[in-house]
């Protein structure tokens, strides 16, 4: 499996959730897994950026992957990209 943070994507409602966005909410923003088998993604997580800083204001900037294969999205609650957490 594969993982992508997909930051901004549009809404569409042809394609119905876990493949798309549960909601039009343009603040949300989703972790999905890739299977390279069925070349389909999977929305695993969606985060609002309300939610993880509480203005909105941040980004997630990146993916780390643990030794057991868990992905974790790191966000950076500065434009700077020097306060950054992981979710």
């Amino acid at each position: 499996m594969l993982y992508q943070v997909i930051w901004s994507e549009g809404y569409d409602e042809e394609v119905k959730f876990p493949e798309g966005l549960s909601t039009k909410d343009p603040k949300l923003f989703s972790l999905k897994e890739y299977d390279p088998l069925t070349e389909k993604y999977t929305i695993v997580a969606e985060y609002a950026h309300e939610d993880i800083d509480g203005s909105g204001k941040g980004n997630p900037n990146g993916l780390f992957l643990d030794r057991d294969g868990r992905a974790y999205v790191a966000y950076s609650l500065d434009k700077k990209n020097k306060d950054v957490d992981l979710i």
